[in-house]
């Protein structure tokens, strides 16, 4: 499909029939996103530099200048278009991109950069734009058809796994077309280069088609980024023989009650690790997939899970649950207040820690409302209610749908809602975060992501290397 879409001179995109005066107000605001853009990018020339940081998206704190139209942008971003999946291989593949909005045309390039703009000062968006689903599907768009300033634009395409994580959820008419759909956005697709086991073929069975594209990206780019997409949603889940636990499921739509956003990549746990002695195989056995790292803790207690939106009550309890497992290994409060964050101090732009967490904590136990929009505060808001909002963002954003737990060895950390004592804590070679992994007779479930502080940069296994220990294997089953 990609080839016929290259040959493409323009590719025509719908985004809905509205009345003149909305499409100007949508696009005027669009201009004036592109003209901030231009100011604090010396004419887009230094946007890539500016909206990246250690390969993910930064969150800007600075407010977005330019006068948006809410009410016409968001009728812009309510296009079907943007929920099916197939049309975005399209749009990466042509020459061109003409959109039609109403009765006016514009470049789909200038729709793509002021949103993965209001993307990247997505804190000072207006709620009604931030939350669209819409503007992070133009996000993700943005790196593969900007050839001037996106992320690919020095190679065709990216890897197997980026491709993978393209967006879940989207529309698709059979299951296995969210990887047969993203072929073409990858550099192996658009090189003509395609693995064997990423052919198409829909005689294939659904749990084929995912595993051998987890194969391919795991031996593409190491483990890292697909283990980071599982989400095991029950014990169901970690039961279910017919399903390996390191195969994500990239079928199931997101759902913000059973599954816990991704851990930043800002880590680097397995600082110092060897090279895999025993590289990522899945020859043998087709389900199972051998990797090495190390056992950096034994699970010791673990809270309920947090579900964010259940209520004050729900919530203090939990941190009520959280600092009772803490004060049982002697943890100081400024290592709860990284943990229930997971890290992410820098990246929601905390000022201090403990004391942003302390503040946010007595408002918490007083009944305060807090809002997670330091736009919405009023002008005259103190320090302490920005504080307090941009730590709620933080904290929902990490502990929803996860456990807080401690290790034997006395570490405390935010992992996966499944999780209870005996879990191992482990640091795998060319993970970006440690993961829980659960015993079992013929190998180990990967239950998924974990933050443990104190083992993000390294420590665990320079503390293995003083010790002499190898590196050990990991059956996943």
């Amino acid at each position: 499909m990609r080839k016929i879409y290259s040959k493409a001179k323009t590719n025509i995109i719908q985004l809905g029939h509205v009345d003149t005066n909305t499409a100007r107000r949508a696009l005027r605001s669009i201009d004036a996103v592109v003209k901030e853009i231009d100011e604090e990018t010396a004419g887009s020339r230094g946007l890539r530099s500016a909206l990246y940081r250690g390969g993910e998206i930064v969150h800007m704190e600075e407010p977005l200048r330019a006068a948006i139209d809410v009410e016409a942008l968001a009728a812009l971003l309510s296009s079907r278009w943007f929920n099916r999946l197939w049309v975005m291989q399209e749009a990466v593949s042509a020459q061109h991109n003409v959109c039609y909005f109403g009765d006016l045309t514009f470049d789909l390039m200038d729709l793509l950069r002021p949103c993965i703009w209001m993307t990247f000062k997505r804190q000072s968006c207006p709620s009604q734009i931030r939350g669209a689903i819409e503007l992070r599907i133009c996000g993700k768009l943005w790196p593969y058809v900007d050839r001037e300033h996106g992320t690919y634009r020095k190679r065709k395409g990216s890897s197997v796994s980026s491709a993978l994580d393209f967006d879940r959820g989207l529309e698709v008419t059979d299951p296995r077309d969210t990887v047969f759909a993203v072929l073409g956005l990858m550099e192996c697709g658009q090189a003509g280069d395609l693995p064997y086991l990423l052919m198409p073929d829909y005689g294939k069975q659904l749990l084929e088609v995912y595993r051998n594209a987890t194969v391919c990206a795991v031996h593409e780019k190491g483990i890292g980024a697909m283990l980071s997409r599982v989400h095991q949603w029950t014990e169901d889940d970690i039961q279910d023989e017919s399903w390996p636990s390191w195969v994500p499921r990239l079928d199931r739509p997101r759902n913000a009650n059973m599954e816990a956003s991704s851990l930043t990549d800002l880590f680097a746990p397995d600082s110092g690790l060897q090279q895999a002695a025993i590289p990522p195989t899945s020859t043998g056995k087709a389900d199972t997939l051998s990797v090495s790292g190390i056992v950096a803790g034994t699970v010791r207690e673990c809270t309920s899970t947090f579900i964010n939106g259940s209520g004050l009550t729900s919530r203090q309890a939990w941190l009520q649950e959280a600092e009772q497992v803490a004060s049982r290994i002697a943890c100081d409060r400024e290592t709860i207040a990284h943990t229930v964050i997971a890290g992410a101090k820098a990246y929601f732009h905390l000022d201090e820690l403990p004391g942003d967490f302390d503040i946010w904590w007595s408002r918490v136990f007083e009944g305060a409302e807090i809002s997670q929009d330091v736009r919405s505060l009023p002008p005259n808001a103190s320090k302490d209610d920005r504080s307090a909002a941009k730590f709620e963002l933080a904290f929902t954003y990490a502990a929803n749908v996860r456990r807080f737990f401690s290790t034997c060895d006395g570490k405390i950390g935010l992992g996966p809602s499944i999780l209870k004592a005996s879990d191992q804590v482990v640091v795998l070679h060319g993970g970006k975060t440690p993961f829980i992994l659960r015993s079992i007779e013929s190998g180990y479930k990967v239950l998924g992501q974990c933050y443990v502080h104190g083992i993000m940069q390294g420590e665990a296994v320079q503390e293995q290397r003083s010790k002499d220990n190898p590196s050990v294997r990991f059956d996943l089953r």
